[in-house]
């Protein structure tokens, strides 16, 4: 949806970090033709690829399509990104390499600093969660969902005032003075993940495809967690993410954007609780 972003994150790309690289845009049908637009504009440029799905098939499955068509580069690693990312060191693709030679990695998230709230996006949670902490996540959205229509816009509306914009901004900020450490075995940030061969050779697909939006990294952790593969955090590796400008493209109503973000939210969550359960099985 949002083609200057994608231009932008493109030409970033290109011009200013160095080392070999290809890059391959997903467009996931956006009603806008940007997609349509971003085929033409790069239709002479070799090392760009534009793919465009013929339905939105929502984040994981999108992700997925581009994940498949990279395998006909034989690159050593896939990285996968929103295109609001900004990288802040242009050496990004030999940190990656040096990261990966200092200590193995199966997938690889850098520190993700928002620099408008000031929060660091990575790790979102070390180790994994556990079934009762996502069964607690998807009875708070479902409560949620079941309010009465007044209460419902009321809620959406009041979150969408600067003043308690403001104050959030102000809370999430006391997550910026911490004492970020390497880690693994962590839940990733779905806004940039790098994939080492070690992934790419054994893992048909990163996500989840029965999720639209939302969680899919807190599932890709339990199939990792399953496969002994190992995620790494690693913050000596930053990146910038100027957040959510594709959802706010779409959405211009803060009311239909919040069902949006709690029916997803409570899906996703039904899908992991699912995979923990037939985990369980498994083991019996």
């Amino acid at each position: 949806m949002a083609i200057d972003s994608t231009l932008n994150a493109v030409n970033h790309i290109l011009n200013d970090l160095y080392g070999s690289k290809r890059i391959i845009i997903v467009d996931n049908h956006s009603p806008n033709e940007s997609g349509k637009k971003l085929f033409s504009h790069f239709a002479n440029i070799d090392c760009v690829d534009v793919l465009l799905n013929k339905e939105n098939f929502g984040f994981a499955r999108g992700c997925n399509v581009g994940y498949e068509f990279a395998h006909r580069y034989n690159a050593d690693f896939y990285v996968l990104l929103n295109n609001d990312i900004e990288f802040t060191n242009k050496k990004f693709i030999q940190q990656i390499q040096q990261s990966f030679t200092d200590e193995y990695f199966d997938v690889l998230g850098p520190d993700i600093l928002v620099p408008e709230t000031g929060v660091h996006q990575n790790p979102k949670k070390y180790g994994i969660y556990t079934y009762d902490q996502v069964l607690s996540i998807n009875r708070k959205n479902k409560k949620l969902l079941n309010q009465s229509k007044f209460k419902f816009a009321l809620r959406a509306s009041l979150k969408n005032i600067l003043l308690l914009r403001s104050l959030k901004v102000k809370l999430d900020s006391r997550k910026s003075n911490v004492n970020l450490q390497p880690a693994t075995n962590v839940v990733l940030h779905g806004s940039i993940l790098v994939f080492s061969k070690g992934f790419i050779d054994h893992v048909k697909f990163p996500f989840d495809e029965n999720t639209f939006f939302y969680f899919e990294t807190e599932i890709m952790s339990l199939n990792l967690k399953k496969r002994h593969l190992i995620s790494k955090f690693d913050p000596s590796i930053c990146v910038l993410h100027h957040q959510n400008t594709a959802t706010r493209e779409t959405f211009n109503n803060v009311i239909s954007r919040q069902k949006f973000q709690l029916d997803n939210m409570v899906n996703s969550t039904e899908v992991y609780l699912k995979l923990v359960r037939n985990q369980s099985k498994e083991k019996k």
